[in-house]
């Protein structure tokens, strides 16, 4: 009797034993599990990649910390919102169809976007978009990857103008082209900050005529066309009037502006430096101007790309 007592008692230790070491394991395992969610969590969250998670009706429903870096959003701004909130329009049609037909064949897919930030900034995208389909709640979801190539993009436009300015140059080619492609070489550093002008000397009216200025808005054109070389009228005005670089860092207090300043506010533009062109006899021959959108300062960087692209105004005059 006591040796089935004890034989039971035996059986029923092991048996706890067991349950016991198997509670442990799927603690263990419990553990781990969850340890791998939050390393995953806090890979996504900090990632130096933006990273975008929507439904299949494209509503946004996580976004990481780097796309608020890059999209200037916040989380509860686009938590709801559809994906097409950064669309700046700017973006070839095509590329939204290739999107769609590659993510239909159920691939991932590689592309680039123009995009606009909250604040108004155009900014490039390199993107990697994979369709998901979650077995647990039955539902699609899509996942966005994204790196900010802005820079990058900025500076192969940059390279492709200025070396299309150079074969215009080389070529012979008729002189607005040739400073409409140096123009272009200078606004695509910063596409959508930036626009320029080029204006030439004309010595016997005494006053600066309209040479290139392709981005500039028709009326703004025609008001800075024939502006006469003078200490005071406008930045460009001054710097031909002096030989020296004029930088306005806000047109509406600036006193050079203050005939000019409403019509340069009208047309969006907020500051502006102007460089004079000078050729090899040290005759200055026009003035090459760069504008921007916000009160500014150019830095050291900016300042000698600007002088490059003067001395090749210089060259192609």
């Amino acid at each position: 009797m006591y040796e089935i007592i004890i034989t039971i008692l035996i059986i029923l230790l092991l048996v706890s034993v067991i349950r016991n070491r198997g509670s442990k394991q799927k603690f263990k395992q419990d553990r781990e599990k969850q340890d791998f969610l939050y390393t995953i969590f806090y890979a996504t969250e900090y990632s130096p990649a933006s990273i975008i998670i929507a439904n299949e009706n494209c509503e946004i429903l996580y976004v990481n910390r780097q796309f608020v870096t890059m999209s200037g959003y916040m989380p509860d701004e686009v938590i709801g919102k559809k994906t097409n909130i950064m669309n700046s329009g700017m973006t070839n049609p095509s590329v939204y169809e290739d999107l769609w037909s590659t993510l239909d064949r159920g691939e991932t897919w590689s592309g680039e976007f123009i995009n606009r930030r909250k604040d108004g900034q155009l900014y490039w995208e390199k993107a990697n978009i994979s369709k998901i389909y979650n077995k647990v709640t039955d539902s699609t979801n899509y996942v966005g990857v994204k790196l900010d190539i802005t820079e990058r993009k900025a500076k192969e436009h940059h390279d492709n103008s200025y070396n299309r300015a150079l074969e215009l140059l080389s070529s012979g080619a008729p002189l607005k082209d040739i400073l409409d492609a140096i123009v272009f070489s200078v606004e695509e550093k910063n596409p959508g900050r930036i626009v320029c002008s080029v204006l030439l000397v004309d010595k016997e009216k005494k006053c600066l005529t309209l040479a290139s200025a392709p981005s500039l808005p028709g009326f703004y054109k025609n008001a800075i066309h024939n502006v006469k070389i003078a200490d005071g009228a406008t930045s460009f005005g001054t710097a031909a009037y002096t030989d020296k670089r004029v930088i306005a860092e806000d047109i509406s207090v600036h006193p050079d502006w203050s005939l000019y300043k409403w019509l340069a506010l009208y047309a969006g533009l907020r500051s502006c430096w102007s460089e004079p062109v000078i050729g090899q006899n040290k005759e200055i021959l026009g003035v090459l101007s760069v504008y921007h959108r916000k009160p500014y300062v150019p830095n050291e960087e900016e300042t000698f790309s600007i002088e490059k692209s003067a001395q090749l105004v210089a060259i192609a005059i």
